[in-house]
């Protein structure tokens, strides 16, 4: 074999090894992209179970906190506290599913969900503005990513007044996200 067929031969092996790496390349991604939104899920289920728990723990408090009853300085304290984890909750799985490639949920459901949550029972809402009351005057804190979730927030409120002039949710629905 001459030397000038030889060095086709290695360019053909050569072009196939390319190929060969790019397909490799390109299941590793698609073998990452899975595993990652299993992942996703599976903190969603997660946050969903520890959602459930959290207002199962402090049912009474958060069942009166959510109608806008009258609170004990404890059940407050409790309300509170329960308010500022689901909060966080929604907010952090708000992030996960609005930003990022892995699955085709945005992140408006989590919107939709705090947004009822504040349209239909009034202690809910009630501790959300007290919340950003002390957020603002208290920590200053402030980034675009809360900044948009806030306003999204506030105009699915406006979107539900609309829509439900006079809510009438069941109180055990509170907090669902």
């Amino acid at each position: 074999m001459d030397s000038a067929k030889l060095n086709d031969w290695m360019q053909v092996i050569g072009i196939f090894a390319v190929v060969a790496s790019l397909v490799f390349v390109g299941l590793q991604m698609k073998q990452a992209q899975e595993i990652a939104t299993v992942e996703l899920l599976n903190d969603a289920g997660s946050a969903a179970r520890e959602t459930a728990a959290l207002l199962t723990d402090n049912a009474d408090s958060w069942y009166a906190g959510c109608s806008g009853d009258e609170l004990s300085g404890e059940d407050q304290l409790r309300f509170a506290h329960t308010h500022k984890a689901l909060t966080l909750i929604a907010y952090t799985t708000w992030r996960r599913y609005a930003h990022t490639d892995i699955t085709s949920v945005d992140g408006q459901s989590v919107i939709n969900a705090y947004a009822a949550n504040m349209h239909r029972y009034p202690g809910f809402r009630s501790m959300r503005e007290s919340t950003d009351k002390w957020d603002i005057n208290g920590r200053q804190y402030r980034d675009d990513y809360i900044d948009y979730w806030l306003n999204a927030i506030s105009k699915r409120i406006s979107e539900l007044e609309q829509l439900e002039p006079e809510p009438d949710a069941p109180l055990e629905f509170c907090g669902r996200l």
